[in-house]
């Protein structure tokens, strides 16, 4: 039975909503006002085709099983996780057994998709699991930078020498010698050839850093005030103040030493201030250094002739830091917060800049473009970077344990 309504005046069919039943309406063609009736009572609701008492409750195994989980929810979690984090665990250590490089598995698996970005030099995915090397403590390696990094068929990387613990290192190439200091104020000298000990003699402290002016036979060195110098693994050293001195080793480069053992310096700049790195000009007249001052990094330019701090650039710090310079002088590069960034050595204007990672440490200069540097994510790598086109040029392992040093050879083939 239907139920129909329309304008008492035009016939004009309209359709009540349930809200308007028994209020006033106007006829939208008309215009004729009028009272919408109430729908009857029996088409309002009509019957039922089943009984109510034949159609199931759901609301009673609800109400249920909400009792019983409101009851006994601590012991359902616990079985939860009984039951289902042994799972987890089997499959996350399955996954990652799945991923990593076998034990037993040649050289040409886990390298197999190196790639020759670059002529003359191979890129490589690092080696994720930790090989010891044939020489633990061995902390002096020597790699080819010129050819190719050929890693699949073997390493090229070759352990040359096991030296004393030390702090720092200078080479003297042109005389075939290097110096090392120690924690005890010590300076070693040894044979570049046989790696012999030629002699020692002593600093007025710890030296942290040195550079070595070969042709002038000036040594600069960044000597602590405190007694011992505190190296992380990570080769920082932690709190330290130090002065710049200048010693006369023209006859240490001789091979003679003095009587007492004991080199006094040509002269002292005190600075009192924590050094983070230093660099040596390659005409030896100046001498660029960073220093930490609480939440800011203080570049330096200090006249080598008086020892004389000329210029001062002053920048936030954040995290490791380190400074190079080319071989040819022209450009400074600064590693400060993961940038490794090119600086003027004379405006202190910032060029070029590549982030490396917060884990990037002891850069060096190859040329104006490229940049050596260490790097612990996850093991011991070191890598190049060409700042221009922000290029990873080359990236191999290092398996050594212990606080890194790198250094290259005066023409950087080594």
């Amino acid at each position: 039975m239907s139920w129909k309504l329309a304008c008492p005046a035009c016939d004009q069919p309209i359709r009540p909503r349930q809200p308007t039943l028994g209020r006033p309406a106007r006829c939208p063609r008309c215009l004729h006002r009028f009272v919408i009736p109430e729908r009857p009572a029996e088409l309002f609701s009509p019957p039922s085709v089943f009984p109510s008492a034949s159609l199931p409750s759901i609301s009673s195994p609800i109400s249920s099983l909400n009792k019983l989980v409101q009851r006994f929810w601590r012991p359902l979690i616990i079985v939860l996780c009984i039951t289902i984090l042994p799972v987890l665990v089997v499959l996350v250590g399955w996954r990652l057994w799945s991923v990593s490089p076998a034990v037993g598995s040649p050289p040409s698996q886990k390298m197999n998709h190196a790639n020759n970005l670059v002529p003359g030099l191979a890129i490589g995915s690092p080696i994720i699991k930790r090989v010891e090397p044939d020489h633990p403590d061995a902390l002096i390696v020597s790699a080819d930078l010129l050819r190719k990094i050929d890693l699949p068929p073997g390493d090229k990387r070759k352990a040359v020498a096991v030296l004393s613990p030390f702090i720092t290192f200078v080479s003297a190439p042109q005389n075939g010698l290097f110096f090392v200091a120690t924690d005890e104020g010590e300076l070693l000298s040894y044979s570049a050839t046989d790696f012999s000990l030629k002699g020692r003699v002593f600093l007025d402290g710890p030296a942290c850093y040195l550079a070595l002016d070969e042709k002038n036979g000036q040594l600069y060195a960044a000597v602590s005030r405190g007694v011992r110098i505190k190296v992380n693994r990570l080769g920082e050293r932690e709190n330290l103040i130090a002065d710049l001195f200048r010693y006369d080793v023209r006859e240490l480069l001789a091979g003679r030493f003095p009587p007492t053992n004991r080199l006094l310096p040509a002269d002292r700049l005190e600075l009192g201030l924590s050094i983070a790195s230093f660099h040596l000009a390659p005409d030896g007249r100046l001498l660029y250094l960073m220093a930490q001052e609480a939440r800011e990094l203080s570049f330096l330019r200090v006249a080598t002739g008086r020892l004389a701090i000329e210029q001062q650039s002053r920048q936030m710090i954040n995290g490791l830091a380190g400074l190079t310079m080319s071989p040819d002088g022209a450009m400074l590069f600064t590693m400060n917060g993961g940038l490794i960034c090119s600086l003027d050595p004379q405006t202190w204007k910032t060029g070029y800049q590549v982030f490396v990672g917060l884990t990037g440490m002891n850069p060096i200069a190859l040329d104006a473009r490229r940049v050596l540097f260490l790097d612990r994510r996850p093991a011991l790598n070191a890598s190049i970077v060409d700042l221009p086109s922000r290029a990873a040029l080359a990236r191999w392992e290092l398996p050594l344990e212990g606080r890194p040093y790198l250094a290259c050879s005066p023409r950087t083939e080594q």
